[in-house]
């Protein structure tokens, strides 16, 4: 962003590890490996050579009591699309928290938002793009802030910016009281200034025309057309104009 205006407020982005982040983390393998446990022996009854499926995803041989051990030959040669599986659950189950986790860090950082004297520019970046922002403060509504459940799940808070062209969200942002009240109080000057009269512009009069205009002043106050109270007021206000 190129712009000689003052910068009176930078948003501040970024994406953190959230306790509740940490505790969906958890809970999201818990339920993953329990599913796994669980659903295995359902999924080994369309095995033609019997056995448990779970042994011949991860060469391990299952026995009652909820006991195990690795045994040492995988069967890949009989059921190969079977460990192909396991190898992508165990990526789902286990990987998808830190892959959503990555993504929200690159989406953070690469958002910017400026607050200057005549307007708001930054950029916008989401998953599979980004947009550029640039509003000037006399299109400018409202600017706000959201703190909800995913907030607290995300890490910062939600900066919503109202124009003249929609409403658009900002995510992930630490500052984002600050930020609001900065952009509040430059709308409110703007708006101000906007609503202050301007003051007629003093149109001068040539020499000249000011000493025919006194001359005919003078004429009427020795005619007692006016008083010399009068006469003397006309004439400063014809001599200030000079």
């Amino acid at each position: 962003m190129e712009n000689n205006e003052k910068v009176i407020c930078r948003a501040n982005f970024w994406a953190g590890i959230t306790p509740l982040a940490v505790v969906f983390t958890v809970l999201w393998w818990i339920i993953g490996g329990v599913g796994y446990y669980l659903t295995g022996p359902y999924l080994s009854e369309d095995l033609s050579e019997g056995g448990d499926i779970r042994e011949f995803i991860w060469g391990m041989e299952w026995h009652d009591h909820y006991e195990f051990h690795f045994s040492h030959e995988v069967h890949d040669e009989e059921y190969p699309w079977l460990h192909a599986l396991g190898i992508l659950i165990t990526v789902i189950v286990f990987m998808l928290p830190v892959v959503i986790f990555l993504i929200r860090m690159f989406i953070a950082k690469r958002c910017k938002l400026e607050l200057t004297e005549g307007q708001i520019e930054g950029q916008l970046k989401t998953t599979f793009g980004k947009k550029k922002l640039q509003i000037p403060i006399d299109h400018l509504d409202n600017v706000m802030t959201s703190s909800g459940f995913w907030d607290k799940v995300r890490g910062g808070e939600t900066l919503l910016i109202s124009s003249n062209s929609g409403l658009i969200k900002f995510h992930y942002v630490h500052n984002a009281d600050e930020f609001a009240q900065a952009a509040m109080k430059r709308i409110d000057e703007v708006k101000k200034s906007a609503a202050v009269p301007q003051a007629a512009p003093v149109q001068s009069v040539s020499g000249s025309d000011v000493v025919e205009k006194i001359s005919s002043l003078k004429q009427m106050l020795d005619s007692g057309l006016i008083t010399q109270v009068e006469f003397d007021q006309k004439k400063q206000e014809l001599l200030s104009k000079m």
